[in-house]
């Protein structure tokens, strides 16, 4: 890549563009990407693991299940919101919007 600076550059044209201060280090980008990887794609998967459960339980008529799974699905669906917005709050200061 032109100039060392591993594709983090600035080049949108913005003032300022091309100036060291653009540059995001790469260790502090990758670890966005974990993050963005790690985080809101598992606890979808587990909403999607809860939700299964869920159905399980009302094919079986099992009401006690069907209620510990809807649980299972709100606190879920709670932790993928809370991870999302953690993520998001984080590139806003990554971008220096925050």
């Amino acid at each position: 890549m032109a100039g060392g600076d591993g594709g983090t550059r600035n080049t949108s044209g913005a003032a300022g563009a091309g100036d060291t201060g653009d540059v995001l280090p790469m260790d502090i980008f990758r670890d966005f990407l974990r993050r963005l990887h790690d985080g809101p794609p598992q606890h979808a998967a587990a909403v999607k693991v809860a939700l299964a459960v869920w159905e399980g339980a009302l094919r079986r008529g099992d009401t006690a299940g069907a209620q510990a799974a809807t649980q299972m699905v709100r606190d879920e669906m709670n932790r993928l919101v809370e991870s999302i917005v953690t993520l998001q709050s984080h590139g806003r200061r990554l971008a220096g919007e925050e």
